[in-house]
């Protein structure tokens, strides 16, 4: 529904979705435009609840649900049972997520089992042959409140027992704590919650290495101080999802590739915003590293914007933004209109978008706010 509304479908029709919903929803530092995916989102609200079963033991919600579906345990052993409430499914259908972010914070240790509950990063941790050890109290020194380093040797591993070692015991009067692992302060957030859920959407591995090593891009571009409608330009130059007359062909349009502007070369991204003659013009007029980038229909786009990201001037970025903008706005005009402008209006124009708006935005910004009057 989202996906339809953004490529602008209505009703019945059909419009072309230049990118899958799965690129859609990642975050927008993930080479993504950040819309939740509402099926994931979802199941973060009920992950909410499930966590106040964990940690508000006084609430009356607790206590019903408590006394209905998991008597004699926690929620974290809980079990969906024969005749569950639609509301009770719902809850259980989070308890994964929660339980895959969930640690325990040692206090007095009393209330941890050591090999069930999750209280190490390696959980679980393999069972040792000695009995009699349950809870972790049972591994710490009560007379120095250390950890009993000889027993731990003959029960863990190496690695456990590093782990275990490193973990800062209190006082005993301290109570064990339930613990969200994804944030640092260790509260749950729906937010939190819901990028743990889908971070795995990139479609394939290498998808996902290449979204890792962009990151500083996508997140310089989103906070670029241009119009917004720029930036969403530039972000579907960038992902080759503006409709180009190439684009247009390999979708399966019946439609000649070549650029109507010069009529030579096929309309690519790279092209008709980068190497036809009506933008090199354009670009000519740009200061700064624009101006030494190779000219050549080869080049990718994405590339050439990553290439001057990198540079420390952050206009220059703003500039690139702006004028990807109107030159892609001047090829509409010339396509739908029949008229076609000059570079050095074309120029002007994105000069002119891009001064007004960082003024209004200065002006927003230092304008103090005046009391209503009543």
């Amino acid at each position: 529904m989202v996906a339809k509304f953004w490529w602008g479908q209505k009703g019945v029709e059909r419009k072309i979705h230049w990118k899958k919903w799965d690129t859609l929803s990642r975050a927008k530092q993930d080479g993504g435009l950040g819309f939740r995916d509402l099926h994931s989102f979802n199941i973060t609200l009920l992950a909410k609840q499930g966590w106040h079963l964990l940690t508000q033991p006084q609430s009356l919600f607790y206590r019903v649900f408590k006394e209905k579906y998991f008597p004699h345990h926690s929620f974290i052993h809980a079990q969906l049972g024969s005749h569950p409430s639609f509301f009770w499914s719902s809850v259980m259908a989070a308890q994964p997520l929660i339980l895959d972010g969930l640690r325990w914070k040692v206090g007095n240790g009393r209330t941890i089992n050591i090999w069930t509950d999750p209280w190490l990063p390696t959980n679980p941790i393999r069972r040792a042959n000695t009995v009699g050890f349950d809870t972790v109290d049972q591994l710490i020194d009560p007379d120095f409140r250390s950890w009993n380093l000889q027993l731990l040797e003959q029960l863990f591993t190496d690695r456990e027992v590093s782990q275990i070692v490193s973990i800062t015991l209190g006082t005993t009067s301290r109570l064990d704590q339930l613990t969200w692992r994804h944030i640092e302060k260790g509260e749950f957030t729906v937010q939190s919650a819901y990028l743990q859920l889908t971070k795995g959407l990139s479609s394939n591995a290498a998808e996902s290495s290449n979204a890792e090593q962009t990151k500083w891009f996508w997140k310089k571009l989103w906070r670029l101080k241009v119009p917004t409608k720029c930036k969403h330009l530039l972000w579907r130059a960038c992902t080759v999802s503006l409709p180009t007359r190439s684009g247009l062909q390999r979708r399966g349009v019946h439609i000649d590739p070549k650029c109507l502007l010069c009529g030579y070369h096929e309309e690519t991204t790279t092209h008709i915003l980068w190497a036809c003659p009506l933008a090199r013009n354009v670009w000519a007029l740009a200061k700064g590293k624009a101006n030494k980038m190779p000219n050549t229909e080869e080049a990718d786009f994405r590339d050439l914007t990553i290439a001057l990201a990198s540079s420390k001037h952050p206009k220059e970025l703003e500039q690139w933004t702006t004028l990807t903008w109107a030159i892609w706005n001047a090829r509409n005009k010339f396509i739908f209109e029949g008229h076609q402008d000059h570079p050095t209006q074309i120029f002007q124009t994105a000069s002119t978008l891009l001064q007004d708006y960082q003024q209004i935005t200065l002006r927003s910004r230092i304008q103090p706010t005046t009391p209503e009057s009543h």
